[in-house]
């Protein structure tokens, strides 16, 4: 049985388990889209009920809206509708339009003439503008925390003069029902403001040095010390003021004169450079080292101002009450204000707007902003830009529950055709169940099988191991058993090449011609005597004349000793070979290294031999076990093949057969 056959058993537990994850999967599946059928249809009810009562919420939100409106802007509307009434009969109401601005409270005003509505900026006159302006400017201030106090500077400039004492009275009507300080600069007659205000005069003196005239106080200066308000302005050194006082009493005061006298100076440009930090040089009087201003506040405080034109530092703030220096310093930069300065003055700007300080050459305030700027600066807006955020936020709901009924029933349908389509996944999992039980029976035979088929591996391998070593024990069993003793033969064949050499040098037969030498000595020692005798000649025939000496010339005969001393030793040789009698032949030695290396390898075979053999024994006994542990496996399965029904025990002795065979 090959091994095959087992991974094939063992696919039916696999194919069952991928069903079991497929239906695990698939009810899972099913399971979450009853769960979600459920949560659409709640949702898609609630939707259904909210979209019932759509109606009645919208009329419900347009009412709270309405009142919202009232509540926010209804007031202002009152109020500057009738200032401007009052003051330019026939123009129209005033209308303030709440509504957004990228998601910001957002305020227009308009003039709602006979029904027609008209931008109040672009689509009206400057004397409306000049109302309008005025009353804002008391409408923002109002929302504030800052000192009630309130500086016109010609707020009448686009007003015809008949047309002036309406407004000054409606001014006056105001400054008094919100408690408001006011300043107002006119260059109009004073007799446009007699009997409605305070009036001050400014006039110029002996050097045309400004001075100021009280012209009309309009009931008591001050009640007492302690009701706010600012009670003077004086100047020194100022421009054009080298000493100017400007009295202020409660309500309106109105500070009138001639053109160019340095009215706007007196008022609007001293507190903005003690507020505001608005000061350079050219506020200093022309000769002078300093300009000073000094504003007298209720409680006996009173707050002093210096612009230095040089020196360090160019500007100080002071604040004393009834003569006791409270505070002193400097601005901390250019632009900036102390903070007990603002605290005490109560003058400041709010989201970079000036409320209080008006400047003739800006007479429009909040017309020109943005609807977005003038909702925030009068604080209106809020609630009803929470309820317009609240309608379109509902508008959004409306949207979204609507999509949700559409979505959410296709959805619903959807879901319903897949429930029913799963409707049979259920049943199956007892199915699943069954085949998981057949499939753990098939793993069980077909782990068995996979034993078997192990074990008739492992005996086929044997089988082969075993005839192999008989092959190899059967060739080397006719090897000869008894092997010859070797020695070392090299000596020996030494010393048939001495022989062999030695009668090669006995077989030359050339005979030599007697040579009868001569019996020679040393004559180095008279040759270096003769040398010695010369040269003492030499030397001697340089003082006398020597008697001639006739000697015979020798050389140095070393070298011919030695020959003939090499010629003796030869002669000598060859008698002795002449007498050595002829060698018997000698037997051809060979080299025998190899075969003793041959001889090794058979030793070392017949040991291989011996291990095969011992090895085939132990192959054996291992085959006789696995017949015998496969004979019990065979009868355990009750001699037959789980797989393919065979018998197996008459396999069993075909396979015993043909091992015997071989």
């Amino acid at each position: 049985m090959r091994p095959e056959t087992t991974a094939q058993a063992l696919e039916p537990r696999a194919w069952v388990e991928r069903l079991r994850v497929t239906h695990a999967r698939l009810s899972g599946l099913r399971e979450a889209a009853v769960r979600r059928e459920a949560e659409l249809i709640v949702r898609v009810g609630q939707a259904k009920g909210r979209l019932l009562l759509a109606d009645e919420v919208n009329a419900t939100l347009e009412g709270l809206q309405q009142r919202a409106h009232q509540r926010a802007v209804g007031a202002f509307e009152r109020l500057l509708s009738a200032i401007l009434t009052d003051v330019l009969p026939g123009k129209g109401a005033v209308r303030l339009e709440l509504g957004t601005e990228r998601g910001a409270p957002a305020l227009d005003v308009q003039i709602d003439n006979a029904g027609a509505r008209e931008d109040a900026l672009e689509g009206s006159g400057g004397a409306v503008t000049n109302v309008l302006s005025a009353g804002l400017r008391f409408a923002a201030l109002s929302r504030t925390s800052n000192r009630k106090l309130m500086v016109l500077d010609e707020p009448d400039c686009w007003l015809k003069p008949e047309r002036v004492p309406a407004f000054i009275r409606v001014l006056a009507e105001v400054a008094e029902k919100t408690g408001t300080q006011t300043i107002l600069i006119s260059h109009h007659e004073p007799s446009l403001f007699e009997g409605l205000v305070s009036i001050v005069r400014l006039t110029s003196g002996a050097g045309g040095v400004p001075q100021t005239q009280v012209v009309e106080p309009r009931g008591p200066a001050w009640p007492d010390d302690e009701t706010p308000g600012i009670r003077s302005i004086r100047l020194v050194n100022f421009r054009a003021h080298a000493d100017t006082t400007l009295p202020l009493f409660p309500g309106v005061t109105a500070l009138i004169g001639d053109n160019d006298l340095g009215k706007s100076t007196l008022a609007v440009a001293a507190l903005r450079a003690v507020a505001y930090g608005e000061a350079d040089d050219t506020l200093i009087r022309h000769g002078a080292t300093e300009a000073r201003v000094i504003v007298q506040l209720e409680r006996g405080r009173r707050i002093e101002w210096v612009r230095r034109a040089r020196g360090n530092p160019r500007i100080t703030y002071a604040l004393y009450e009834h003569d006791q220096l409270l505070h002193e310093g400097r601005p901390s930069g250019r632009g900036q204000v102390p903070a007990w300065i603002t605290e005490a003055l109560g003058i400041a700007r709010v989201d970079e707007l000036d409320i209080q300080l008006g400047s003739q050459k800006a007479p429009v305030f909040l017309l020109n902003e943005s609807a977005s700027t003038r909702a925030r600066l009068l604080s209106v807006g809020r609630e009803s830009g929470r309820l317009h955020a609240l309608i379109e936020a509902y508008g959004e709901l409306k949207r979204r529950d609507r999509e949700q009924v559409r979505d959410g029933e296709a959805e619903i349908a959807a879901l319903r055709r897949r429930i029913e389509a799963s409707a049979a996944l259920p049943a199956l999992r007892e199915r699943l169940d069954e085949l998981a039980k057949s499939a753990q029976d098939i793993e069980s035979l077909a782990s068995r099988l996979e034993s078997l088929g192990r074990l008739l591996a492992r005996l086929d391998t044997l089988e082969k191991r075993r005839a192999r070593l008989e092959r190899e024990a059967e060739i080397l069993s006719r090897l000869p058993t008894a092997l010859p003793t070797l020695a070392d033969t090299q000596p020996l064949a030494r010393l048939i090449r001495t022989c062999e050499q030695t009668a090669r040098i006995a077989r030359l037969r050339r005979p030599f011609t007697a040579v009868s030498l001569p019996e020679l000595s040393e004559t180095g020692r008279l040759a270096q005597l003769i040398a010695n005798i010369e040269r003492t000649t030499r030397i001697a025939r340089l003082r006398r004349e020597f008697t001639t000496v006739t000697l015979p010339e020798l050389a140095d005969n070393r070298r011919l000793v030695e020959i003939g001393q090499r010629i003796a030793k030869l002669a000598r040789r060859r008698a002795l070979a002449q007498k050595v009698p002829s060698l018997p032949g000698l037997p051809n030695v060979i080299d025998l290294a190899g075969l003793s290396r041959q001889i090794e390898q058979i030793e070392a075979r017949q040991h291989a031999v011996m291990q095969l053999r011992a090895a085939a024994d132990a192959a054996t006994k291992e085959a006789e076990t696995a017949h015998e542990e496969l004979a019990e496996l065979i009868e355990a399965m009750g001699g037959q093949c789980p797989v393919c029904g065979g018998e197996l025990r008459q396999a069993l002795a075909d396979g015993n057969t043909n091992r015997s065979a071989a």
